[in-house]
Formats: structure tokens, sequence, C-alpha cells
């Protein structure tokens, strides 16, 4: 418990982290797969706009750019345990 407390911190403190993996651990399934699919697309979009700039391209001309990246919002704790 110690471990995963220390983790959650963690997350909590990095600006650009998606603090909804704060208690993941209590997630249901579908909250887990929704999880996972937006994880996925941010990081597919990231890496499409690194290729691109390694390219000579414009950062962000990807379809989906670093801005629409899911952002920390004020007093998010991640997922809802009911």
């Amino acid at each position: 418990m110690a471990l995963q407390i220390k983790l959650d911190e963690l997350v909590r403190a990095l600006p650009q982290a998606d603090d909804r993996f704060v208690h993941v651990e209590a997630s249901n399934d579908e909250e887990l797969l929704e999880l996972e699919h937006r994880h996925v697309e941010t990081h597919s979009a990231i890496r499409a706009d690194d290729e691109l700039a390694a390219e000579g391209g414009p950062p962000g001309s990807s379809a989906k750019s670093r801005s629409d990246a899911p952002r920390r919002s004020a007093g998010s704790s991640g997922p809802q345990i009911s």
C-alpha cells in the first residue's frame, strides 16, 4: 500500500501526467479499457508529431497534436470509486 501511495504522489506531481491513472487499481473493466484507449491514442499522436518534426514538418500538424492530449483537471483524482 505504501508503494501505491508513493506512485500516486509521483503521478500527481508531474504536470504532464494524466492523473486519471491515480487509483486506477480500483477501476472497473470498462474504465480500464477507456483509459487504455486514450493512452494509446495520446502516445500515437505524440509519436506521429515527433516523426513529422524529424522529417521537417511543423509540430502539431498530425491528426491529433500534443495539445489535445489529456490534461490534469483541477480536483480530479482519477476514476470515481462507488
